[in-house]
């Protein structure tokens, strides 16, 4: 048996599988089997861990061993998260190829060196897309307009390390990258990328779509002891010249890290 294992790690690399692999049969009930949340540095399973796909409305809860099933007729890519007290905001993009096999989800302890600037599910743009935008068939969540604002603070010793912002799920972005790869099948225009701020000024932007992107953050950018403010802003439609199109997307996870 092969088994696809997915872990969350602080480098500048994406998820990483590896392992054995299995051919995801589907149970009586509809469900693909066996599923698993394990701590990352025991891999022990962690029981009640919040296991949720925000766009289709699923949510469901690890057994004592960590192990969950999700319904068969969930057609990925979707985002999916874990949540659990104690433990870092996990979210990976589920794809089919992803679910050829049973998923085996690392997650890891709440510790120091990083701060959850945000852990919920946003949607930015304005509700008006195109079928063929990358993952357009998975939105589910209103816009909530085209930029998102969320403040954090930061201690003294943290502003200190190197510091880096990531996002741990993204979505629906259809820049001329992200057309190029496969991700977006939008035929006749495409989007500016993604632009990511640190107290108004910027750090970068983001292109294709994807988890654990990773931004670095100047030192000189942060306000240690005081509140600091991020700010995401969606791309544009640059083909369209009468009005202001912005590029829907969605994603799930912001963290400051050292």
């Amino acid at each position: 048996m092969r088994v696809i294992l997915v872990v969350l790690i602080l480098v500048f690399s994406n998820l990483c599988g590896f392992g054995e692999k299995l051919s995801g049969e589907v149970s009586k009930q509809g469900e693909l089997e066996r599923n698993t949340v394990v701590e990352h540095e025991t891999g022990a399973g962690v029981g009640n861990a919040r296991v949720s796909v925000p766009a289709q409305n699923f949510d469901t809860v690890t057994d004592q061993t960590g192990g969950f099933n999700i319904p068969a007729s969930m057609m990925p890519p979707y985002i999916m998260s874990v949540k659990k007290d104690g433990y870092k905001p996990f979210s990976m993009t589920v794809t089919e190829k992803a679910l050829a096999a049973p998923l085996l989800l690392q997650i890891e302890k709440s510790d120091a060196k990083t701060v959850v600037v945000d852990a919920q599910m946003c949607h930015l743009g304005d509700d008006d897309y195109s079928d063929n935008s990358a993952n357009a068939g998975d939105f589910r969540i209103r816009s909530s307009g085209p930029i998102f604002r969320k403040n954090f603070a930061i201690s003294n010793a943290m502003s200190k390390q190197k510091l880096f912002l990531r996002i741990g799920s993204i979505i629906g972005i259809d820049t001329k990258e992200a057309v190029k790869i496969g991700q977006s099948h939008v035929r006749y225009s495409y989007s500016s990328p993604v632009k990511i701020f640190v107290n108004s000024k910027k750090i970068g932007e983001i292109k294709i779509n994807g988890d654990n992107q990773k931004l670095r953050i100047p030192k000189r950018f942060i306000r240690p002891g005081e509140l600091n403010e991020v700010r995401i802003e969606t791309g544009i439609n640059l083909f369209q010249h009468a009005y202001t199109d912005y590029d829907d997307m969605e994603f799930m996870n912001v963290f400051i890290e050292s």
